[in-house]
């Protein structure tokens, strides 16, 4: 080979050397396969947490006051034996509760009193014949009872000479209620002078010197959520 070809040659490796640096820089110069530049990095060290997965229905900003449950429990609404004029461990404590939750103005011992004085002023106005304070106090079929007896009494010119000494004791025996109408019954055991005369204020039966003890047991009926806040006696008894 000669001097001319020999440098042709030389020339033209070169050339293919040149192009064939090229192709391999264009080849190593781009991003292929995984470099690791996909990887998202931590905005902050807590992210590398396990994430809690969200509730369906709650958004981002609300903070549960009860993690352990979605709603509290309802509590009960405590209220004070001496609001409800009655001892907790009387066994009429889970009624008179309920009725003070429909009308919370009641008080039991307040109630005892208001029957005591109704008690009395009955019984004076029935021995005393007077019809109208008893229409006021009475249920339809008490008063119609007691009114006979009036009628009779009169009609017989007949008259009580009774009079109270002393209600001794006043017990509860039962309380009822059917929505907010409310029945309590009450027991009295009173000390009395019970007797009748005639005309002539002739003793006809008992005695006006000895006193004795009468047991009533009496039925107050009431809507405790209505604005009228009398009671209607509507049943009686005497043991």
């Amino acid at each position: 080979m000669d001097d001319g070809s020999d440098g042709s040659f030389i020339i033209i490796m070169a050339f293919i050397a040149g192009f064939l640096l090229l192709q391999l820089r264009r080849t190593l110069g781009k991003k292929t396969g995984y470099d690791g530049s996909d990887e998202k990095k931590p905005r902050h060290p807590y992210d590398l947490k396990t994430p809690e997965k969200k509730s369906e229905g709650k958004k981002d900003n609300i903070v549960p006051l009860y993690p352990d449950q979605d709603k509290p429990e309802k509590k009960e609404v405590l209220v004070k034996p001496e609001r409800l004029g009655i001892e907790r461990k009387s066994p009429f404590y889970e009624k008179v509760k309920e009725i003070h939750s429909l009308d919370n103005s009641f008080n039991m011992l307040e109630f005892i009193d208001g029957a005591e004085g109704a008690y009395a002023m009955i019984l004076e106005s029935f021995w005393s014949g007077d019809k109208k304070t008893l229409r006021s106090m009475l249920s339809k079929n008490v008063f119609k009872q007691f009114s006979q007896v009036v009628d009779n009494m009169q009609a017989d010119q007949i008259t009580f000479g009774n009079k109270i000494k002393d209600i001794e004791k006043i017990s509860i025996e039962e309380i009822s209620l059917s929505g907010s109408l409310t029945e309590i019954t009450l027991k009295f055991q009173t000390l009395i002078l019970s007797y009748t005369k005639d005309e002539k204020d002739h003793i006809l039966a008992g005695d006006k010197d000895r006193a004795v003890v009468l047991n009533d047991i009496w039925t107050f009926v009431r809507d405790v959520k209505s604005s009228d806040p009398n009671w209607t006696l509507t049943k009686t008894r005497s043991v």
